[in-house]
């Protein structure tokens, strides 16, 4: 069942530090986002459904944030075990960030993917996708209005995560250029263009976000 995610603002210096040493030493667009962005020209927030914890919204390393799936049993040859499905908001996710590029025609997004890296072989299905760009060896997938959907950021989201890092930017920089090959000065006016951008968190189950807000009236990110 899909629930109703509301912003909760982090505390400033806390959410900072944990965004900082996410994006340390990870790609170009990780630096240059630490190289050109001033954080206190924004706030942090989290998405999260009414029944989350809300006494671990600041153990942004560790899961348990969101309620808990049940335990289920799995029988294979008379031998038994147990699991747990890890929760996770990304279909809620992926609603908003929809709605969010289709009401603005300036606006696309950019995720990672610090697990891959640019095939050798030219045949790989990232060469023939419409989202897919490379800089130098780093993966990164485009959303823009022209190719996303829910179940494209869906994908994309599952491809971005990894155990430590993941990340996509809203940006208002002109995408129209890009095919397959991004550049240094691409990337730096990905970033100077930034509005938002989000980090994964608690373990798989969420995200932290930046916005950029210097006028309190506008409206702003996932307004109800």
């Amino acid at each position: 069942m899909m629930k109703q995610l509301n912003k909760h603002q982090l505390d400033f210096d806390r959410a900072s530090e944990y965004v900082r040493d996410n994006l340390d030493n990870v790609n170009g667009l990780s630096r240059e986002l630490l190289n050109l962005l001033d954080f206190k020209k924004g706030y942090f927030f989290t998405l999260l459904p009414d029944d989350a914890n809300f006494d671990r919204i600041y153990e942004f390393k560790a899961g348990l944030v969101l309620s808990q799936n049940p335990t289920l049993e799995h029988i294979i040859n008379g031998h038994r075990s147990t699991y747990t499905w890890i929760p996770h908001i990304d279909e809620e996710l992926s609603d908003l960030i929809l709605k969010e590029v289709l009401s603005r025609p300036d606006l696309s997004c950019i995720m990672d993917k610090v697990t891959g890296s640019l095939p050798k072989d030219k045949s790989h299905p990232y060469f023939a996708d419409n989202y897919t760009a490379f800089y130098d060896e780093e993966v990164y997938f485009f959303l823009t209005k022209a190719n996303i959907s829910h179940e494209l950021i869906l994908r994309c989201l599952k491809f971005s995560l990894s155990f430590w890092h993941s990340l996509c930017v809203f940006t208002t920089a002109d995408l129209s250029t890009i095919s397959k090959t991004l550049s240094l000065e691409k990337i730096k006016e990905i970033c100077l263009a930034t509005e938002l951008f989000m980090v994964g968190a608690y373990d798989g189950e969420g995200y932290v976000f930046w916005e950029k807000k210097e006028a309190p009236l506008l409206k702003s990110f996932f307004e109800k």
